[in-house]
């Protein structure tokens, strides 16, 4: 649109099929409706009837907060998982392609105890149904995307294919959702006991519908999946450690609020050279 216009167009709007789509990249725009004022926006039916139909009724499509189920995903599952790994320095590894399989499996095994080995699938020959999770969501995502350029006429695009999709997920959550369910009821009556922390029975605990469940599994998988390996373009950063302590400490003295991180040319320069470099999305 800028080289149409012949200028920078940060918020434009245009025609598709019939409908108005608006587009920005206005950061004040962009803060509005992220933070500043947002309860003052809608998702709008379009994205929760795309995302619903693969992840459900979950964060993602919600507009109300849902507190109770807000305050749930926001459990004290960092405290609990950090201390989780090992202590020890691994063998330097390229990640760069495989970051999006790892955080799969690590968002699995915290969210519902047990790892989709989509890294172990990838490497070798070995396959199960558990690995095949991760296939499916990817492509399940790319119809998504597929549908969302449809806007209003979304329903257009709906190849067996995604159907395909949607059964391989809903059928691998569902399996998680009653064995967290299962093993809610059969701990009531025992003594409790200190055990690491899954999220799936964590959540159950709580007077919940399956499908509610399974919706909340989902979308939480899917955010800690795609934002954990969008992280990848901060890897620069550790590798120069002045300017890593440098950037910690200043970042330490300064007051913690939205308007600060304008004012830090530390972090204004960490941005420029983060942001260019491309993110690792899944295919």
């Amino acid at each position: 649109m800028s080289r149409v216009a012949g200028r920078v167009c940060g918020t434009f709007r245009y025609k598709l099929l019939g409908q108005t789509v608006h587009f920005t990249s206005d950061p004040e725009n962009i803060k509005a409706m992220l933070t500043a004022q947002f309860s003052d926006f809608d998702l709008g039916h379009v994205r929760r009837a795309i995302v619903g139909e693969v992840l459900g009724d979950g964060i993602f499509v919600q507009d109300d907060s849902r507190p109770r189920n807000r305050g749930a995903a926001r459990t004290e599952s960092v405290q609990s998982t950090c201390g989780a790994g090992g202590r020890r320095w691994t063998a330097p590894v390229n990640i760069q392609e495989m970051f999006v399989r790892l955080t799969m499996d690590t968002a699995s095994e915290v969210l519902c105890g047990e790892s989709v080995n989509s890294q172990l699938a990838a490497t070798t020959d070995q396959y199960s149904e558990a690995s095949s999770f991760g296939a499916n969501f990817d492509q399940a995502q790319f119809h998504v995307a597929k549908k969302f350029r449809l806007v209003e006429w979304h329903w257009l695009h709906n190849p067996p294919e995604y159907q395909a999709n949607i059964r391989v997920i809903n059928a691998f959550a569902k399996r998680y959702v009653d064995m967290a369910l299962a093993k809610g009821s059969a701990c009531e009556s025992k003594t409790p006991e200190k055990e690491k922390y899954i999220f799936l029975r964590a959540l159950a605990k709580q007077p919940s519908d399956p499908v509610e469940l399974r919706a909340q599994t989902l979308n939480i998988l899917l955010a800690g999946r795609d934002t954990t390996a969008s992280l990848t373009t901060l890897l620069g950063v550790p590798r120069n450690a002045p300017q890593t302590a440098s950037l910690r400490e200043t970042s330490l003295r300064r007051p913690r609020h939205l308007r600060h991180l304008r004012e830090s040319k530390r972090d204004q320069l960490l941005e420029t050279q983060g942001l260019p470099i491309p993110a690792v999305y899944s295919q």
